[in-house]
């Protein structure tokens, strides 16, 4: 891999009404920022909607550091995906509620891709969410 040392964009944002609200992005210096959330909201009996805001989001946000490898590791399978020859929208007109995504990517060489979506998927989007969960610890889930 030729080093070029473009600024690291790794970014996706993941959100369905009533339901899951995922966020992972690499910040600077390797940080990584998440934020991933199961609505409970709608599974609960009535709460205090106050309450439920409060106690909601504070826990369900985290930062820590990357190791360098594991990004590289991460690009490498961004490479063998092929995600840079995805469409830039992915959206299915027969749902008015469903879930929404963001992608946002640019390896060290600064390749790049912009996808964005609602309820219709990459053929291979299993792939790239199991590459984002093993590189940020996190349990995303693709939502059909």
């Amino acid at each position: 891999m030729t080093k070029i040392n473009k600024k690291q964009v790794i970014y996706y944002h993941g959100q369905a009404f009533k339901g899951a609200n995922h966020r992972v992005e690499l910040l600077k210096n390797n940080e990584a920022s998440i934020y991933d959330v199961e609505d409970e909201r709608y599974n609960d009996e009535y709460r205090d909607p106050l309450e439920w805001f409060n106690n909601s989001f504070s826990d369900k946000k985290k930062k820590f550091f990357l190791q360098s490898k594991d990004i590289n590791i991460f690009w490498k399978e961004m490479d063998r995906l092929e995600v840079y020859s995805w469409n830039k929208n992915y959206y299915d007109s027969n749902y008015c509620d469903g879930y929404g995504y963001e992608i946002k990517l640019r390896n060290p060489e600064g390749k790049a891709k912009y996808c964005i979506g609602h309820m219709k998927y990459p053929e291979n989007i299993s792939d790239f969410i199991d590459a984002l969960n093993k590189l940020f610890k996190t349990n995303i889930k693709v939502y059909p």
